[in-house]
């Protein structure tokens, strides 16, 4: 049975470097955040580092800081404003934020905005990091897709 894993995975792996190539490296994502203003900039930094290394990773990219470069990912902005009045205050939010980011000389921009609610003032600043998940994990296969598509075709 362990041989049979064994040569399946050994398969798997001949295969996917037939069929994509060549391997793509890369060392560490840099988040270089470049807003005025520092809506959630810690969560924001550690949140797309931490999301870009997976999606290369599942992308088939390999981690080598000898063979590969930096990923740069520039957050050009990052805020919210009032879009929902209730009673005497904002009740309805809307969180944009316009990134770009370069691999191997390549730079594919991002501009994406999600609707939040703040219904209540106690909850801070969750409803703001819960947009931003939300905005990444609905836009996922689109990073993906831009870079299986244009990256690891070049």
């Amino acid at each position: 049975m362990k041989l049979k894993v064994f040569l399946f995975i050994s398969l798997c792996f001949f295969l996917s470097q037939e069929i994509y190539g060549k391997n793509n490296y890369f060392c560490k994502v840099n988040v270089i955040y470049e807003p005025s203003v520092p809506v959630e900039e810690s969560f924001i930094r550690s949140y797309i580092t931490d999301k870009f290394t997976n999606i290369l990773l599942e992308s088939g990219w390999l981690r080598d800081c000898s063979k590969g470069k930096d990923i740069i990912i520039k957050v050009s902005s990052a805020y919210y404003e009032g879009s929902s009045i209730s009673g005497n205050r904002f009740s309805g939010y809307k969180f944009y934020i316009d990134f770009s980011v370069e691999i191997d000389n390549q730079t594919f921009y991002f501009s994406w905005s999600k609707y939040f609610s703040l219904a209540d003032a106690y909850l801070g600043t969750l409803p703001i990091r819960k947009a931003l998940i939300d905005l990444f994990e609905s836009h996922e296969l689109e990073i993906k897709e831009v870079i299986l598509r244009e990256v690891s075709n070049q």
